[in-house]
C-alpha cells in the first residue's frame, strides 16, 4: 500500500471512520521497521495501541466509574491573572472617565470674580468652621453628583462577566471534544470484546 492511500486511512481513522479490516491495514503498516521519516510518530502511537490491546481491564465497573466521572459537573474559575487584569483596566478606565468629568466641569462654568471676596482669615472660628464645612459640602455633592453618572460602568462590568460566562462555555465544549478520544477507544473496546466472545 503507497503512502498517500495510508494518510488518507489515517485522516479516515482520526475522524472516527475506518472499518475493522482498515485499522487492521494500518496495524499491519506501522508494524513494519522499515518506515518513512514521516509517519515515524505514528508508529509509535500504534504500537502503543497494539499494547493497550494486550492489557486488560480487572474492575467490571470500569465504564460505569468513568461515565460517572463524565456526568461530574466541574466549575471552572477564572484566572487570578485575569481578574488582576480586569481591574487594572477598570481602575484606569474609571480615572480617565473622572479626569474627562473634572475637565469638562471646569471648563463649563461661568468665570467668577473672587478679588472682590478675598479676605484674610475669619476672627470668629465658628464662622470659619461653618464657611469651610459649606464648602466642602459643595464640593462633595458635585462628586457624588459626577460619581451618580458613573454608575453606568457598572453595566459594563457587568456585561465583561457575561462575556466569561460564553468562555467557560467554550471550555465546557473543548472538554466535549475530547469525549470523541474517549468514544473511539470504546467502540475499540466493544469490536475487540466481540471479537473476543
Amino acid at each position: 500500500m503507497n503512502i498517500k492511500e495510508i494518510k488518507l486511512l489515517l485522516k479516515k481513522f482520526y475522524d472516527g471512520e475506518t472499518s475493522l479490516e482498515e485499522e487492521n491495514i494500518l496495524n499491519d503498516f506501522f508494524s513494519k521497521n522499515d518506515m518513512p521519516y514521516n509517519l515515524k510518530p505514528y508508529q509509535l502511537q500504534f504500537e502503543y495501541y497494539q499494547q493497550a490491546k494486550k492489557d486488560k481491564i480487572s474492575d467490571t465497573d470500569f465504564d460505569k466509574k468513568i461515565l460517572q466521572k463524565i456526568n461530574q459537573s466541574k466549575i471552572v474559575s477564572i484566572n487570578k491573572s485575569k481578574k488582576t487584569f480586569l481591574y487594572v483596566i477598570s481602575g484606569i478606565a474609571a480615572s480617565i472617565l473622572l479626569l474627562i468629568f473634572f475637565y469638562v466641569q471646569l471648563n463649563n462654568k461661568p468665570e467668577i470674580n473672587y478679588s472682590s471676596r478675598i479676605t484674610d482669615t475669619y476672627k470668629d472660628p465658628k464662622m470659619a468652621y461653618n464657611e469651610t464645612k459649606t464648602a466642602l459640602l459643595s464640593v462633595s455633592e458635585k462628586m457624588n453628583y459626577g460619581l451618580y453618572k458613573m454608575n453606568d460602568i457598572n453595566k459594563i462590568n457587568k456585561g465583561i462577566k457575561d462575556v466569561y460566562k460564553i468562555s467557560e462555555f467554550n471550555k465546557g465544549i473543548n472538554e466535549l471534544n475530547k469525549l470523541k478520544s474517549f468514544n473511539k477507544a470504546y467502540k475499540l473496546l466493544n469490536n475487540f470484546r466481540k471479537v473476543n466472545k
